[in-house]
């Protein structure tokens, strides 16, 4: 072993919320079932509004996050 180890992680705090659309199809307002990051909820939902209160501050390793979003657990459907 050379010198110094690095012995912690870098963590990245992220803000996740719970957020409230307007479903296109009913027209009706609905709120997320589980928390999302800002950019989650931009993709899912672009016209989507915070709700205030619901803040969870987590913190992620940009390493071991990268297959954990919602497409990675999308099944495809053969028809």
């Amino acid at each position: 072993m050379s010198g110094t180890h690095r012995w912690w992680i870098d963590m990245k705090t992220v803000e996740y919320w719970m957020w409230r659309y307007r479903n296109v199809e009913t027209g009706r307002i609905c709120r997320t079932m589980f928390p999302c990051s800002a950019d989650e909820a931009s993709r899912l939902y672009p016209d989507a509004k915070r709700i205030e209160g619901t803040m969870i501050l987590r913190e992620v390793d940009d390493d071991e996050a990268v297959g954990t979003r919602r497409a990675a657990f999308r099944r495809k459907v053969f028809g």
